[in-house]
């Protein structure tokens, strides 16, 4: 059910906004020479219009195209959207339309897989979905007070840059008299009429909340706020205000309605253009008549997302965008979402970027926008302003005074509050701050002269702008058009002086708005240069054609324009409005003059997996919403999975997430509503096959109360291993297959042996040996069951009475674990029940009591050889750490409290190799139980004593009481990272951390790794790898919450940058199945069948195991946590790290050609991955790629430098 994939390297461009000048130059010229900014997760590809592609009708549909089944299963795809939702194939020439997201394994070779999907007859293009940068300036940048409105020589403050960080001072700079855009003269001088714009700034977001911008945020008029309903049919619910692409660099990211500005250059960039004037407080924004669209993208800046937003801007009313970031090479998908907002009459205005050189960044090199370099307060280009062919405009973006969003600070951390001007301003330079100037004449135009065509502002926009003779005050003398300022500075006053005096306006109907029959179109076409208008309708939203409704020579205003007559029609129609040669206004609204409901695929009889793509129509006159549902043929009840208040013409209606029922038949249903209810409805008849009818897959019913964590090994030597089931009336054992097993296995008898077993080896003859503990009303009961291949010796320990337990508090388990600690190749036997741990050796006979190091509950014990002598030291911990040899001799101790709290409790105590060094360290889960009341978690060397760096806190309340943390390298950085899942009431959740503390996510300031899409109790995970991608994934069960509020029982698999697994979750119990058991339950992953595979076990609540088996081959390598307390002793130990020679990619303990042959199929043809990504950078240049496959050949062959060391002085250097 899974296949291989591969890994494409990457730098994540998010990181560069936070660097000092010299990093990101460094990053920059790095990102020139490869390709390697993309996000590991998508593809986007555009399919061929009709007209031009070989397979007929429908074949704008991407998963009609002759090819791409092939390559879905090569890459693994695991779903198929259009990016662009109510662009439907309807349609199917629009400019949108034809474009679609391939969700794809986090590992996959993107630039690999695109090439392959470009290659198909039917694609037109295919590119993986690149993260794009703020164009944020170098750290040597300036203050500014606002010189670019009106500047007569004042000095401003200037912030004076020295090499390194926290040194930064101000002085005071003078500019040029007349360097600035000519605004003062049009403030003083305004135009007689204006009309509302709107500018869309696609950023970081915006502080709604700011004095400065009160009334100036867009309001949507078709949305009613907080109706949870679509109400203007746009696709986004309860817009209010924008959009909000990414909510928060989480995992995953959610979008929703709260497009607020978390780090404050949307904000700066928005007060540029529209900060109130003449409130006799801080600063003036340039337009006044305009409205602020905030569509936020950051901080996971997705050209995705950027292109969604570029197109809701257009969708939605926006006249102009303003956009300052970008990307090095040009993404097809930024132009095609460009190109169709310069067609819906909107002016893109983007940042030429902040290199300095000569370079073309896209969009800002698109020819579709305004591109807009930066000009000084001496009317010279700004140093950093990268510059070339592309080069329209500048405008003044150095020491640019705006404003700052509640409590951010752009230049944190290096040069914090220099930049801060108070609470409400802020300083700031770059082309970022030149893009909204440029962008607040083109609206300042369009508010004169309303319908302004995009080409008519930036004609008029070069040619009044203030030519640059000298760009960098050098002696050149450069009149005209040049590289370095394109046309020249912009200039307000003359642009404003030279549009036409005309107004073309559709004020009615509104976008996206449903008609039928004959529509009054209203508007305004008149004005002082008036001559004559034309409305008309094209088919889509970006027509190829268009018919006439009506024309005039008589002027209108605020009245009728004309009638359009929808009989017959129905569908997506642009209307226009022109209005002489260069003004015109369009709307898209939505034509439904027949009811229509139907699902066209799946087909009846269908057979369906897990997610299951639905397609059909659902439109009608007075249209609300189409909803989708389900049902068993056998039920009665119906189940909502998907509803929208976009109507559909033969495009995709939803997706029915499936994992979650059983096999069997399914009716899907679809119900059309209108404004009076249902009007319609299509069923259509489905089989569905559930994960558990795939092959190799099983669940049995144990008729007892079983343990919550399975065990499996080979106790009778046939090569077959069995699993162990402790129940609560004896010991059960099950092959792969899912049959009983009897003979040939231990028959202790019928206790509770509810306590999870363990598996080793107790007389060192390399066979599997197991070990159990029972109860028998008080006694405790523990078994060693001793196998020879044919037959076991059953031992009886004595131990004192096991009382109850909680399984839903692990922490206070009796636990049996098994260890060598003398080195003679057989384990001793540990159990114990907090406070108390006892030690036997194999024969039954007690070796020793580790002595309690407190009382209560929370004591917690660990065998681990810290110091590599061969001889295990003994841990015990409670409010303070004791290690004693083994005879019981304390050797050390720690006093866990530290100066951090009075009282503390251990948690949970394991042992991690946390730094290479083939020595695990000594990790203790600490809860402080007083002020404090977090959780904090330890490390020790050999000695007890505290790595540097150590303890850190977690910041997860103590009331929570979320077990020990689990340790592994989960994204394959070299490093190990450390993950806890715990729940609050309804919420569960995973949190995560790098090995020095810092949160997993980088900069999200918060340690959340990942939580369920719904309620419920999580409180253990494991880290194995179950995608074959050669990374492993964070897996969970995941029980109904406290409440009940969703009261159904799965697993949760996430990959390493927090996203759900696609085909999970796997439900297994639904609501109306009554709990039989109690306990959360842990995963066991390893290749228990025997057949080189990875398969899972796992105990459900209703007392079933369930075994699943994955098309991955097993590797323990990457599968650090396979199951409850690292592995099948249990013994808290995880495996030492492997460290392989660089170069070493194949893990075969030698450097030789197969390695760069592994590199080679893995780079080309996506083979397996190297075992390590860190070794397999054999160059040192930060990615992995061919020249690293190149170094090695040189090295097998020509005997050139070792691998790692570039410069050939034995050092490695990475």
């Amino acid at each position: 059910m899974n296949k291989r994939h591969h890994y494409q390297a990457f730098v994540c461009l998010l990181l560069i906004i936070f660097l000092p000048a010299e990093s990101y130059s460094y990053l920059h010229e790095k990102a020139m020479d490869e390709k390697d900014i993309q996000t590991p997760s998508r593809l986007i590809v555009k399919v061929k219009p009709l007209e031009v592609n070989s397979s007929g009708q429908g074949a704008s549909d991407l998963n009609k195209v002759t090819g791409k089944t092939s390559l879905d299963k090569k890459y693994g795809i695991t779903d198929t959207k259009l990016l662009f939702a109510g662009k439907s194939a309807g349609s199917a020439n629009d400019l949108l339309s034809r474009i679609y997201i391939l969700e794809c394994p986090r590992n996959t070779d993107l630039e690999s897989a695109a090439r392959e999907y470009e290659a198909l007859e039917d694609i037109e293009y295919a590119h993986p979905d690149y993260l794009l940068e703020l164009y944020l300036p170098p750290n040597d940048t300036h203050y500014g007070i606002q010189w670019p409105l009106n500047n007569v020589g004042q000095g401003y403050p200037h912030v004076l840059r020295r090499d390194g960080d926290y040194n930064d001072t101000l002085i005071t700079m003078y500019g040029t008299a007349g360097a600035d855009i000519n605004a003062l003269e049009v403030f003083e001088n305004p135009p007689d009429n204006t009309a509302l714009v709107i500018i869309a700034v696609i950023d970081t977001g915006v502080d709604m909340d700011h004095p400065e911008l009160a009334g100036r945020i867009w309001q949507n008029p078709g949305e009613i706020p907080d109706n949870g309903i679509d109400d203007d049919h746009n696709g986004y619910v309860d817009d209010i205000r924008g959009w909000d692409y990414t909510s928060g660099f989480g995992a995953p990211t959610v979008p929703d309605n709260d497009p607020s500005d978390s780090y404050g250059h949307g904000t700066h960039c928005s007060g540029i253009i529209a900060s109130l004037t003449d409130n006799s407080s801080g600063i003036g924004g340039i337009v006044s008549d305009c409205k602020i669209m905030p569509l936020k993208f950051y901080p996971v800046m997705l050209s995705s997302y950027a292109a969604a937003a570029i197109v809701y801007a257009a969708d939605n009313g926006a006249d102009v965008i303003s956009m300052s970031f970008g990307y090095p090479w040009q993404v097809e998908v930024l132009e095609d979402a460009l190109e169709y907002a310069r067609s819906k009459g909107v002016v893109p205005c983007a940042a030429t970027g902040n290199d300095g050189i000569a370079f073309s960044n896209y969009p800002g090199a698109y020819p579709s926008v305004i591109s807009v370099g930066a000009s000084t307060s001496d009317d010279e280009v700004a140093f950093f302003s990268t510059y070339g062919e592309q080069m329209d405009v500048v405008a003044p973006g150095y020491s640019v005074l705006s404003l700052r969003a509640a409590g951010t600070d752009m230049y944190a951390p290096s040069e914090p509050n220099v930049h801060i001007i108070d609470e409400n301003y802020y300083v700031a330079s770059g082309t970022s701050m030149a893009c909204p100037h440029a962008a607040a004449v083109a609206a300042y135009m369009m508010s004169a002269s309303p319908g302004l065509t995009p080409d008519a502002v930036q004609q008029i926009m070069q040619n009044t702008a203030d030519d640059v003779l000298d760009p960098y005050g050098g002696g050149l003398n450069l009149p005209g058009w040049d590289q370095y300022s394109g046309h020249g500075r912009i200039n307000l006053e003359n642009a404003l002086a030279a549009v036409p005096a005309i107004t073309a306006r559709i004020t009615s109907p509104l976008p996206n708005e449903i008609l039928a029959g004959e529509i009054d179109v209203s508007g305004s076409a008149a004005g002082d240069d008036f001559t004559e208008y034309t409305l008309e309708y094209g088919i889509g939203s970006s027509p190829v054609s268009w018919t006439t409704i009506t024309n005039s020579t008589s002027p209108v205003s605020d009245a009728v324009l004309g009638t359009f007559n929808t009989a017959g029609l129905n569908g997506s129609f642009t209307i226009r409005l022109r209005v002489g040669e260069d003004n015109s206004d369009q709307v898209t609204v939505n034509v439904a003059n027949d009811i229509v409901a139907y699902i066209s695929a799946p087909l009846e009889d269908d057979t369906v997996i897990s997610r299951v793509k639905i397609y059909g129509s659902a439109t009608c006159p007075g249209f609300s919403h189409y909803s989708l549902e389900y049902k068993a043929i056998s039920g009665s009840v119906w189940n909502q999975f998907g509803q929208s208040a976009i109507p559909v013409k033969d495009d995709f209606l939803g997706e029915w997430k499936a994992s979650a029922l059983e096999t069997a038949n399914y009716h899907l249903r679809l119900s059309l509503y209108s404004d009076s209810g249902v009007v319609a409805q299509d069923t259509v008849e489905v089989y569905l096959e559930h994960i558990l009818a795939q092959e190799g897959n099983w669940k049995i019913e144990v008729a007892n109360q079983i343990s919550t964590v399975l065990n499996y090994g080979d106790f009778d030597n046939d090569a077959v291993n069995e699993i162990v089931v402790g129940t609560a009336s004896g010991i059960k054992f099950y092959t792969p297959e899912g049959t009983e097993k009897t003979d040939g296995m231990p028959q202790p008898p019928a206790y509770n042996f509810r306590i999870p077993p363990a598996v080793g080896d107790l007389n060192g003859d390399g066979l599997d040996d197991l070990v159990a503990v029972g109860k028998s009303g008080t006694a405790g009961k523990l078994y060693a069951h001793i196998s020879n291949g044919q037959s076991f010796t059953t031992t009886l320990l004595a131990v004192p009475n096991v009382s109850a337990y909680d399984q839903q508090s692990i922490q206070l388990f009796p636990v049996i674990f098994l260890k060598d600690i003398d080195s003679d190749d057989k384990d001793e036997i540990f159990f114990y029940e907090p406070p108390d741990c006892w030690i036997y050796d194999s024969d039954g006979s007690l070796i020793m009591r580790i002595p309690a190091p407190g009382l209560g509950s929370f004591c917690q014990y660990l065998s681990n050889d810290s110091d590599g002598d061969g001889m295990d030291e003994l841990y015990a911990s409670h409010q303070t750490l004791y290690q004693f040899d083994a005879d019981g001799v304390v050797l050390d101790s720690f006093d866990l409290t530290m100066d951090i709290a009075m009282n503390c409790d251990t948690r949970g105590i394991s042992a991690v190799d946390i730094d290479s060094d083939d020595k695990r360290e000594i990790i203790v889960y600490v809860a402080m139980s007083d002020t404090q009341e977090t959780y904090w978690v330890y490390a020790f060397d050999e000695g007890l004593a505290l790595k540097d760096g150590w303890p850190h806190n977690t910041g997860i309340n103590t009331f929570l009481v979320p077990p020990a943390p689990i340790f592994g390298d989960l994204d394959r950085d070299g490093a190990p990272d450390y993950f806890s899942a715990f729940y609050e009431l309804v919420h569960c959740m995973i949190y995560g951390w790098k090995i020095d503390g810092s949160t997993y996510i980088p900069g999200s300031g918060t340690p959340l790794f990942a939580t369920p899409e719904n309620p419920g109790e999580m409180i253990t995970c494991i880290m194995a790898d179950i995608e074959g991608d050669s990374r492993p994934e964070i897996i969970a069960e995941v029980k109904a919450d406290i409440f009940l509020s969703y009261d159904i029982e799965r697993l949760m698999a996430w990959d390493y940058l927090g996203n759900p697994l696609a085909g999970w979750p796997i439900v297994v119990r639904q609501q109306d199945q009554p709990i039989e058991n109690f306990g959360i339950a842990t995963p066991t992953v390893g290749d228990i069948s025997g057949d080189g595979y990875v398969d899972m076990l796992f105990s459900t609540s209703l007392n079933e195991v369930l075994f699943l088996s994955f098309d991955v081959p097993h590797n323990p390598n990457y599968s650090p946590v396979p199951m409850w307390r690292y592995n099948r002793r249990l013994n808290n130990l995880s495996s030492l790290s492997i460290d392989f020679a660089c170069g070493d990619t194949d893990g075969s303990g030698a450097v030789n050609i197969s390695d760069a042959v592994l590199l080679i199929n893995y780079i080309f043809l996506g083979g397996a991955a190297p075992v390590q990504f860190n070794i397999a950078d054999t160059n040192c240049d930060g990615t992995v790629n061919l020249s690293d496959a190149v170094f090695i050949i040189n090295y097998v062959f020509i005997e050139g430098f070792d691998p790692c060391d570039v410069n050939g002085d034995g050092i490695p250097d990475c």
